[in-house]
């Protein structure tokens, strides 16, 4: 899986640990970081190292 790099990445991404959520503990603290990316105006989306660091310990 690679590191997403655009807004609707992002949103998948959030719809894939959503589904996973019964199966992955404490999901949703864990993704914090994709949900605060996603937050405000599209265009200031900006991925992280806090969201970087939070998907690798998802995966």
């Amino acid at each position: 899986m690679t590191t997403p790099k655009t807004v609707k990445d992002i949103q998948s991404l959030t719809r894939r640990v959503a589904a996973l959520t019964r199966f992955i503990s404490k999901a949703i603290d864990r993704c914090a970081p994709f949900f605060k990316a996603l937050k405000g105006s599209k265009r200031n989306t900006t991925w992280t190292a806090e969201c970087d660091k939070a998907f690798s310990e998802l995966k």
